[in-house]
């Protein structure tokens, strides 16, 4: 019979499950900020063809970068990040379906 371990690393068996439940819920969170944030630059920058139909910007138009950049630093993030989420956005079909089967692993 296999012995079942009482610890996990410092903790018991049983914060270690309250654990890993909290930072499920924590990454979903992030999931979830993350798809809303594309959302919000998708709706700043839509996806056009490549380059966009301003690629170099003009007087009065910002190129897509520079709107996003503007966008993440007033939100107090990179524009790494905005670029980021407005790509992810675009893969939402396919981040959905991994969640859900990654719920229904978990069942």
């Amino acid at each position: 019979m296999t012995e079942v371990k009482v610890r996990v690393g410092n903790v018991t068996r049983q914060r270690y499950e309250q654990l890993v439940a909290q930072a499920k819920d924590l990454i979903a969170q992030v999931s979830r900020a993350q798809f809303a944030l594309g959302d919000m630059a998708l709706e700043i920058e839509p996806m056009r063809p490549v380059g966009g139909s301003m690629p170099h910007g003009t007087e009065d138009l910002f190129t897509v970068a520079e709107s996003l950049q503007i966008f993440a630093d007033d939100i107090g993030g990179s524009g790494t990040l905005a670029l980021f989420t407005r790509a992810d956005s675009t893969c939402a079909g396919v981040w959905a379906a991994l969640e859900a089967l990654q719920k229904s692993n978990s069942s």
